[in-house]
Order: structure tokens, then sequence, then C-alpha cells
């Protein structure tokens, strides 16, 4: 009989741990963000990449490079929080947490599409994903939304495209 109850301890042992370590799929706040980088290249002209790097120290700034614009024109934005919450949003809508490990590319193709996505949390969430001609599941609808979000801040000049 008291063997029983052992066992039955350390099932119920394992089953909660398994449980309270299974990784969290949803960033739940602005304060737990990062840093943020999403860059992508659309073929093989030059500065074809588009680029976003958000840095949350005391503040979060967005470092935006748009496509066909040179590095050195990248500009930098001070964000607000509902900018924040919505890129939060959007990160948990396509579940983006559970790309991490992504690593896929079609080798047969030349001057193609690619991406690379980095996300880091204060609370040790970290998500590294890229993909040459490959992309997890919602990825395009996931870049368009991120486009979307922060477009307005590219100048009129700089929108070659």
């Amino acid at each position: 009989m008291i063997y029983y109850f052992i066992g039955l301890f350390v099932l119920v042992f394992i089953i909660c741990t398994f449980f309270l370590n299974k990784k969290n799929n949803t960033i739940k706040n602005i304060e737990s963000i990062k840093y943020f980088h999403l860059s992508y290249s659309n073929g093989y002209m030059a500065n074809s990449n588009t680029t976003y790097n958000i840095n949350c120290e005391d503040k979060c700034v967005l470092e935006l490079k748009p496509k066909y614009i040179p590095d050195e024109e990248t500009i930098s934005i001070e964000l607000s929080n509902d900018e924040i919450n919505k890129l939060i949003e959007i990160i948990n809508k396509y579940q983006v947490i559970k790309w991490d490990g992504f690593n896929e590319s079609d080798k047969d193709v030349l001057d193609g599409d690619s991406f690379s996505l980095s996300i880091k949390t204060k609370d040790n969430i970290s998500v590294s994903a890229s993909g040459y001609m490959k992309y997890p599941k919602g990825y395009s609808s996931f870049e368009k939304e991120i486009d979307e979000l922060f477009e307005k801040y590219i100048p009129e000049n700089m929108k070659k495209f």
C-alpha cells in the first residue's frame, strides 16, 4: 500500500513539473519586452532589406531601416506604450514564440526572400527564427501587420516602391 502512495505521489509530481515548466506561448505586458528584431529581404537589389530593431532599456526605441534605403539613413523613434502593446498583440496573435528554432531554407532558389527574427523578454522568453524561401505558419500576415504598425514613420521621400 505504501508503494502505491509513493508511486502516485511521484506521478503527480512529474505531471505538475511538466505543466509548470511548459514554455509560455504569450508575452504578457509591455514591461517584459527587452528586444525585438525583424529583418527581411525581398530579392537581390542593393538595400532590399527592411529592418526593425526595438530596444527597451529606459524607453523603447525603434530603429527602422526601410527597403531600398541605405543603412546610414536608419530612422530612430521612441515608441509609445500603445505601440508596444500592439506589437505584443501581433506577436501573440501569430503565436510567434512557437517559431523559436525555426531555421529552414530552400537551397534550390537563388536570389530569393529571407527573414530573421529575434525576441527577448525580461522574463527569459527568447525566440530565434530565420528562413530563406521557407516560413513558419502565419509569417506573411505577421510581417504585413508589423509593416502596417510602423509604416507611418517612413517619410514619403523614403517610400521608393
